[in-house]
């Protein structure tokens, strides 16, 4: 037991840089909430073709738009003001039952 105690007392301070603190791991209900939260304003998925999503980037970055759904909600909006008559009044008595 001496010979350990004469070892440790024998090298130089500094030999051994020290561990860094071992920090608590974060609760896994924290982040599960976190995740859910996220989640909750994504409705729906649309899978797109490649070339449809670069035109619909193109629409993006010419518009000044940030977000997809902005963007096809942009997209419908300019259908609708520029469809024909029937069409605009169709859309907009389909949109009224969706949304009741």
């Amino acid at each position: 037991m001496n010979n350990k105690m004469g070892l440790i007392s024998s090298r130089p301070s500094g030999s051994i840089k020290p561990e860094p603190d071992i920090k608590k791991p974060k609760r896994l209900g924290s982040e599960l909430t976190k995740k859910k939260i996220g989640k909750d304003n994504q409705k729906h998925t649309i899978k797109l073709p490649d070339d449809i999503f670069q035109k619909l980037k193109i629409v993006k970055s010419i518009n000044d738009i940030k977000f997809d759904y902005d963007a096809i909600g942009f997209l419908i909006d300019s259908y609708v003001e520029n469809a024909p008559k029937e069409d605009e009044e169709f859309y907009n008595f389909m949109s009224k039952k969706i949304n009741k």
